[in-house]
């Protein structure tokens, strides 16, 4: 049978006698100990000390029958503007460390972020660089807390960078080159017209069109994050001319995430 614990009740001894990892030895080809409890206190620790444990939801999972378990813990995105309900955007990291007690599978480390793809809410899962490994319980222990104990710190420096990047977009505006606030519609026309977001084998008009649309039709504020937004949600609610428009203007959208000026110079169209 699985068990689901909250992730925040997992520390000292709630689940330690629970769980174990058999023929346990400190030798170079014995197998060492390390159970699920410790990896959870390794994790809960690293994200308190990265800043990360705040709005970070987990769980740990346990099948008695198996013995394998999997810790995950999950930040959602953006964090400062949960008002914002579109798909597309970038929806959550998250940190996963799992394995068995039985001393003879592995633990496996994983890093990842997940993308809200679609109108039927499938998600995407894409490898965080550097934060992913696997490691057989032999040998030195420290080894293993060691790769554990690192993983969180690192999830805590992209946590922080994408609160900050979505906190500035939802707090700035596009602008004209006199420091003026374009609309919606303008800001968007600028940036197709600049070639800043493509027209998806489109005229420019009726991309423009399409992307008006989606704004509408998102209901954001006219903040660059509420039209990036809208960006995302256009290239798959729309119909564009080939199958690979769609990530050409997904990745459009999260190159404007980091863009560091929204001045948009006028165009014709």
């Amino acid at each position: 049978m699985t068990t689901i614990t909250p992730f925040a009740t997992v520390s000292g001894n709630t689940v330690r006698s629970s769980f174990a990892i058999l023929s346990p030895g400190d030798k170079r080809n014995h197998y060492a100990k390390i159970d699920v409890a410790e990896v959870a206190d390794l994790m809960l620790k690293g994200l308190k000390d990265s800043n990360a444990l705040q709005g970070t939801k987990g769980t740990v999972i346990y099948d008695a029958e198996t013995t394998r378990w999997q810790i995950k813990a999950t930040v959602g995105a953006p964090v400062d503007i949960m008002a914002h309900r579109g798909v597309g955007r970038l929806h959550a990291l998250t940190l996963s460390l799992q394995g068995a007690d039985n001393g003879t599978a592995c633990i496996t480390g994983f890093g990842g972020a997940e993308r809200l793809r679609c109108m039927n809410a499938t998600k995407s899962q894409a490898n965080l660089p550097g934060m992913n490994w696997r490691k057989v319980h032999k040998g030195d222990p420290g080894v293993i807390r060691n790769l554990i104990a690192g993983m969180p710190a690192r999830f805590g420096a992209l946590v922080a960078d994408l609160r900050s990047v979505w906190a500035r977009a939802s707090a700035e505006h596009y602008l004209d080159a006199d420091g003026g606030r374009l609309s919606p519609k303008e800001a968007i026309t600028r940036l197709v017209g600049n070639d800043l977001i493509p027209t998806g084998g489109k005229s420019t008009e009726d991309a423009i069109a399409y992307y008006v649309s989606a704004y509408a039709a998102e209901d954001h504020p006219e903040s660059a994050a509420g039209i990036i937004m809208a960006i995302q949600r256009a290239a798959h609610e729309c119909t564009w001319s080939t199958k690979w428009s769609t990530v050409e203007i997904e990745e459009s959208a999260s190159n404007l995430l980091y863009q560091p000026v929204y001045t948009l110079a006028e165009v014709e169209v």
